[in-house]
């Protein structure tokens, strides 16, 4: 009977002769060809009517783009990292990779192109280099921060310059030629360039080491200025007005007034040293500054001098640092007293306990006047410091157009003793205390025949006001003070760049050691893990369909 089926069944599938039709070579025994294609046609439909095969290339399809998924998510979450700084989390207790407020406001007003050229390629900059030695790794940090730059403001930009190809590119810049190396950083707009380093911006990369009671120690200059340097010089690139002081030389000026020549350079300043007795001042400078002489002006310098202040352009300044170690000197003394102040040989001591620093009564901190320069300071309470003052005599306070006030004063209980004469408070009575003047300011205006007017200032103010250890203080206001002095002397209307240096001797996680363990096993084995794993038994689950 199943036999007879069968039969019946082969018979009805049997298609009749095709008289007089050619047959297809395949069928017909033609070539190998033929039927090496007709039998890899007929594996290839068999595989694609596999419901096993649909539904494991479909497992291995979903699984495939799944992990390409994860891999493009990944590039694309890097590129927005590098991009903008909101996807960048510092986890650092100090924050040291984080803009200051100082900085991101002033980028926020930069609607200029600025372009930030590094002279060492981005590997160098991002691990170890063979070209110098930064055993602790701060040179990865100080890029780190400079890229923050960019991704605040698009309109600033980093380019990467390899000396060893462009040999040529410090032609572009002759004023820093002799400057210009390895590890240089050059910024630049359409209206000026400037050039800072990572050796300038990190000084323990040039560090030596001191030696303190027979044992090498190295000196405490971990700390990186590198955000301090480049908001500095992207301020002074986009600045409209470059302001120029002259900073007198050829009078055995004080040498310790480096610290404000620096600082005055990082917020945009143009310092140009100018030997006096043989150099007449540079072209529009705004401010002639002289540190302390002990040698008096001659009499054609003093004429140079006066002449500067009697500009046709008008709005100059004479500023002169006073000094306990400074002789007499008839020619200078002569010329501030026309403008009504005077300079004396007596050192102040303030008898105010609560103001004198280190119980020392020459060292304390001074009484601020209201002033234009002085009215920030005040509302802060940010009080500079100063000592061994001389005091000063205001010859007159008004006569003429001219008007002369005081700006730094010690307390109602201030003696003062002569600078050669070793101070004796028990020489000295009630009646000896007095209010010193230490700093004052005197302001001429003259009339111009179309109705405008002209200023002129004399400034007189203490040495110590840039002393190092006063002026690169938080404590004290003399940063400030002398950074308002400038720069509304010399029309400058801007914040000053006062940024704290951060520390890189070590670096300090705001999660603890424990959180931190957890997340890195989180991210860096358990989800790889788990879409490993998901991804398999989606796999071999398709494979039994």
């Amino acid at each position: 009977m199943h036999q007879k089926k069968n039969e019946k069944k082969t018979t009805a599938n049997v298609k009749p002769a095709d008289s007089g039709k050619p047959k297809h070579p395949a069928r017909a025994g033609g070539s190998w060809w033929a039927r090496l294609k007709e039998r890899v046609g007929r594996t290839v439909y068999l595989i694609r009517t596999s419901s096993r095969f649909r539904h494991g290339t479909m497992a291995t399809v979903m699984t495939a783009v799944f992990f390409v998924f994860v891999v493009l998510l990944n590039i694309v979450v890097m590129e927005l990292t590098e991009r903008y700084s909101f996807m960048s989390v510092d986890m650092t207790e100090d924050q040291r990779y984080t803009l200051t407020d100082t900085t991101k406001e002033l980028l926020s007003g930069i609607n200029e192109r600025v372009e930030i050229d590094i002279l060492a390629t981005e590997a160098q900059c991002s691990k170890a280099s063979a070209l110098i030695s930064d055993e602790y790794g701060q040179i990865p940090i100080a890029h780190e921060i400079i890229k923050r730059y960019a991704q605040q403001n698009k309109n600033i930009t980093i380019n990467y310059v390899d000396l060893s190809k462009t040999p040529a590119y410090v032609m572009q810049f002759p004023e820093y030629s002799d400057v210009l190396d390895y590890y240089s950083v050059v910024v630049k707009s359409t209206r000026r360039t400037r050039v800072t380093s990572f050796f300038e911006m990190l000084p323990a990369l040039t560090a030596t080491t001191t030696a303190y009671d027979s044992t090498t120690q190295s000196e405490a200059v971990a700390q990186s200025y590198t955000e301090t340097y480049m908001t500095s010089l992207i301020k002074t690139v986009t600045m409209d007005k470059t302001p120029v002081v002259a900073f007198v030389d050829g009078l055995n000026v004080d040498g310790n007034s480096a610290d404000l020549v620096s600082a005055l350079q990082l917020n945009g300043y143009d310092v140009q040293v100018t030997d006096i007795r043989k150099e007449d001042f540079p072209q529009n400078t705004d401010i002639v500054m002289m540190a302390a002489p002990t040698t008096d002006l001659n009499k054609a310098q003093a004429e140079k001098l006066d002449q500067f202040l009697n500009s046709p352009s008008g709005n100059k300044t004479l500023l002169v640092f006073s000094s306990s170690v400074m002789p007499y000197l008839p020619n200078l003394d002569a010329l501030l007293s026309e403008y009504g102040i005077s300079v004396t040989q007596d050192i102040v001591y303030e008898g105010d306990s609560s103001s004198t620093i280190s119980k020392q009564m020459s060292a304390f901190t001074a009484q601020m006047e209201e002033s234009d320069y002085t009215l920030n300071l005040i509302d802060r309470m940010n009080y500079p410091a100063v000592i061994n003052a001389v005091a000063l005599n205001l010859v007159y306070k008004e006569k003429g157009s001219t008007d002369v006030a005081a700006i730094l004063t010690s307390s109602a209980d201030a003696y003062v003793c002569n600078a050669s004469t070793a101070f004796d408070k028990s020489k000295y009575t009630e009646a000896d205390k007095d209010t010193r003047t230490l700093m004052a300011a005197s302001t001429t205006f003259r009339d111009t025949l179309d109705g405008g007017q002209l200023r002129t200032d004399v400034i007189v103010a203490p040495d110590s006001l840039y002393a190092p250890e006063f002026l690169n203080s938080d404590i004290y206001g003399n940063y400030n003070l002398m950074l308002s002095v400038f720069n509304q002397r010399s029309g400058l209307d801007t914040d000053n760049v006062d940024i704290e240096a951060k520390s890189l001797y070590s670096v300090d996680f705001s999660v603890d050691m424990q959180t931190l363990s957890i997340l890195s096993n989180i991210f860096g084995y358990v989800i790889p893990l788990a879409v490993l794993l998901a991804g398999l038994v989606v796999y071999f689950r398709r494979r039994r369909l």
